[in-house]
């Protein structure tokens, strides 16, 4: 499968943008609940983009795929840190969501 790169690499500069912001104006501790709902489901489903990252680091065979991995992964790290940064502003209990297992801070090719 071939990819555009020009329009790949223009999204990610528009999620770079927005994570930026977002990073920048943390919730007040006082958000709704449906804010706090949709905080929650965005975790989950970062979490899930985590774990298919990773899994696709482990089945990638040639060098641009090995990279092209390493560097989803990478970014769905921060992503999934981000979400959590922002939970943790906003003093989200961490019962309503318990995943299996959570992103290592740092991953190598070695292990």
């Amino acid at each position: 499968m071939r990819m555009n790169w020009k329009a790949w690499t223009g999204g990610l500069a528009k999620l770079r943008m927005s994570t930026k912001r977002q990073e920048e104006a943390p919730k007040p501790a006082g958000a709704s609940l449906e804010e706090q709902e949709h905080l929650l489901q965005d975790i989950r489903t970062a979490h899930r983009e985590w774990e298919c990252a990773r899994h696709r680091l482990d089945q990638a065979l040639g060098d641009d795929e090995v990279d092209y991995a390493i560097f989803a992964l990478e970014t769905a790290e921060k992503r999934y840190g981000m979400l959590l940064k922002q939970a943790k502003a906003m003093r989200l209990s961490g019962r309503s969501y318990r995943p299996s297992a959570a992103p290592a801070t740092k991953r190598t090719l070695e292990g």
